[in-house]
């Protein structure tokens, strides 16, 4: 159809924490939600995905990123 129903997905060492509202029929979402997360020290990553919601089957990935400890260590 030319667009998608896009969310993110916040994963702290693969445990999903945070789920944004779905924007519907978009390309290009603003979600505006912010978001605060304290971690653990002994955390090994974020994951953020970006997910495409679909009502007749599984959601799919359509982006994902990750930081690990040691990036935000190089660069607060």
């Amino acid at each position: 159809t030319g667009s998608s129903d896009p969310y993110c997905i916040v994963k702290v060492d693969d445990e999903a924490i945070i789920r944004t509202a779905t924007v519907w029929k978009t390309l290009s979402p603003f979600w505006g939600e912010e978001y605060e997360v304290h971690l653990q020290p002994a955390f090994h990553s974020i994951s953020i995905y970006v997910m495409d919601e679909d009502a007749l089957s599984r959601d799919d990935v359509i982006g994902k990123v990750c930081i690990t400890r040691d990036m935000l260590a190089e660069h607060p």
